[in-house]
């Protein structure tokens, strides 16, 4: 049943824009990652500013093409969780956990308030 997998690829993706939409934060989905000699690999989401100066990729644990392990060595961080494990509805603490765990890189002066906030309490 393919269609289920698709059903909760597209779940995620859902999910992680109304992150974006609700922490400020920036998303493209779906995302082509780009390899050092120009291979490329479909994410479903590329998380700018945060994990690494590349961003982090969000894939799914049916991972065909391998995309956790070649997204770590092209420089990227991963977010791999299995569709199971997100929330059938958007859950705010949650993502604001996930993004915590990865880390902000990007510019100081763009850093989001809630991260500050999170961690003070």
């Amino acid at each position: 049943m393919g269609n289920v997998e698709m059903d909760d690829d597209q779940h995620i993706i859902a999910l992680w824009r109304e992150a974006a939409h609700d922490l400020q934060i920036g998303v493209v989905t779906p995302f082509s990652a780009i390899g050092p000699r120009g291979e490329s690999i479909e994410a479903l989401v590329w998380v700018r500013d945060f994990g690494t100066p590349r961003g982090a990729l969000v894939c799914t644990s049916d991972d065909p093409e391998n995309l956790a392990l070649r997204g770590l060595e092209w420089g990227y961080e991963v977010v791999n969780y299995d569709s199971v494990a997100y929330p059938a509805h958007y859950d705010r603490r949650l993502f604001m956990r996930i993004l915590a765990e990865l880390g902000w890189v990007g510019a100081p002066e763009e850093r989001p308030a809630w991260l500050d906030a999170l961690r003070g309490g």
